[in-house]
């Protein structure tokens, strides 16, 4: 119990740090979203405001990425935590081999007894 708590929590810290990450990205996008704004504003050939607007499309793009992945994370965090509900192990929290490898010890001391 001790081993899946410690996994849990581990998860949840990487699903933090994957926030933070997100967080550090949505400002990066903020940031030059407004550089796209002031270089449209000074631009006046169209092909550099077409390279412009590309750019804006990639922009969104990375943003639809970032969502995509926080949702990803928030969805396998529910996972984790709704899986014993079912009498099941996330994956994620044990290997098969690190399960097979309980198994083998539980039925060793239940033998003992």
């Amino acid at each position: 119990m001790e081993t899946q708590t410690t996994v849990v929590k581990s998860t949840i810290r990487n699903i933090g740090n994957t926030l933070n990450q997100t967080e550090q990205l949505y400002n990066n996008i903020t940031e030059k979203e407004q550089q796209l704004y002031e270089k449209m504003s000074k631009i006046q050939n169209k092909t550099n405001d077409l390279l412009d607007l590309l750019m804006k499309n990639e922009i969104h793009n990375l943003y639809t990425i970032i969502t995509n992945q926080y949702s990803y994370e928030t969805e396998t965090l529910g996972q984790i935590v709704t899986a014993p509900r079912e009498g099941m192990i996330h994956p994620s929290l044990m290997t098969p081999q690190e399960l097979a490898s309980t198994l083998k010890t539980i039925e060793q001391t239940i033998k003992k007894i």
